[in-house]
């Protein structure tokens, strides 16, 4: 049988079953073409078909990323690394957008975070472990500031020190060989800070 596309002669069983004379092959390459030049379409079909089995295709997507959590990892770490700074700016937006909902959904959510942070720690360990080596003088000021604001000797404002902004206020340690001169940061202006201190 000759294909009328690439004009070779081939089996039957290279056909799809129909009065179609094109191969299997070159099918599959003219409905490729067409999905790449009829995205739209592409993306409204598929989207209509999740819509009418919305719950299979979540059920379907929880278990690929199940099955692939490795590959998926790896795949955003990678997309991450090439796209740090569109990344941040996201990151960033979402904040300005809705600050408290970050902090509603951790606190709806307390066990769920508890058990992240657990999971991440025992994968992990060998990454904390460097990462305390290498980080004494940070992990020594932090806590000491951790125990001083448990036991009372110094105070949080309700404030950030730079924006007047309020929400989550953290402190900032310009030089943490002095753990006890710190500046109060909301998360934005903090974030800003350490910015500009890796530019220089």
């Amino acid at each position: 049988m000759k294909c009328t596309k690439c004009g070779e002669d081939k089996d039957k069983t290279e056909f799809y079953k129909g009065r179609s004379r094109k191969c299997k092959k070159c099918r599959n390459e003219i409905s490729i073409e067409w999905q790449k030049n009829n995205r739209e379409k592409v993306n409204a079909s598929a989207k209509k078909k999740r819509d009418k089995n919305l719950e299979k295709a979540r059920k379907r997507d929880a278990d690929y990323r199940e099955k692939n959590r490795e590959v998926l990892n790896e795949r955003m770490k990678e997309y991450r690394k090439n796209n740090r700074e569109k990344v941040n700016q996201q990151a960033l937006e979402r904040y300005h957008k809705d600050p408290s909902y970050q902090i509603e959904w951790r606190e709806e959510n307390k066990e769920k975070c508890k058990e992240y942070s657990r999971s991440w720690k025992n994968r992990n360990k060998e990454k904390i472990r460097f990462y305390k080596l290498n980080n004494q003088k940070k992990i020594f000021a932090r806590t000491k500031i951790g125990n001083d604001l448990r036991d009372g000797k110094i105070v949080k404002p309700n404030y950030c020190s730079r924006c007047n902004g309020t929400g989550r206020i953290e402190a900032h340690h310009p030089d943490y060989d002095f753990p006890l001169n710190i500046v109060w940061l909301c998360k934005i202006c903090h974030h800003k800070e350490h910015k500009e201190l890796k530019k220089e």
